[in-house]
């Protein structure tokens, strides 16, 4: 199932962080090698954290479409593994509409809430 998951949202991951890639100067790279840094050391110092905020907006998107994705679960999913949107399908199923709906309400808030949680750690990195 994993496999399959980062096979179906690694693309937009890669989006995220190749946009954020392509916001940096390449003057601001070459200044890192012309005072004598090496590759890796420019990379760590300078490139990761220029675009660890694309990363993370990449990381937190994936998590919150992953999270609640029924397709994928329902094809991949062995019969007795099951993930939070296949337990609300199977609740509703089987008729248990109290328990899908307590379910779909805790996927909600905790997707909200790790949302509200990015952008507070975000909005603490500009400095406001």
């Amino acid at each position: 199932m994993v496999l399959a998951y980062v096979v179906l949202y690694l693309p937009y991951t890669v989006q995220y962080v190749t946009s954020a890639f392509t916001q940096i100067n390449d003057s601001l790279l070459q200044a890192g090698r012309v005072f004598g840094g090496t590759p890796s050391y420019v990379f760590r110092r300078v490139t990761l954290p220029m675009i660890s905020r694309g990363i993370f907006a990449g990381w937190m998107m994936i998590f919150i479409i992953a999270f609640r994705e029924l397709v994928t679960a329902s094809f991949i999913a062995p019969p007795n593994t099951l993930v939070v949107s296949t337990y609300i399908n199977r609740e509703f199923e089987q008729g248990s509409v109290s328990s899908g709906c307590a379910m779909a309400v805790l996927c909600v808030l905790i997707t909200t809430t790790a949302l509200l949680v990015c952008n507070r750690l975000v909005g603490k990195r500009k400095g406001t």
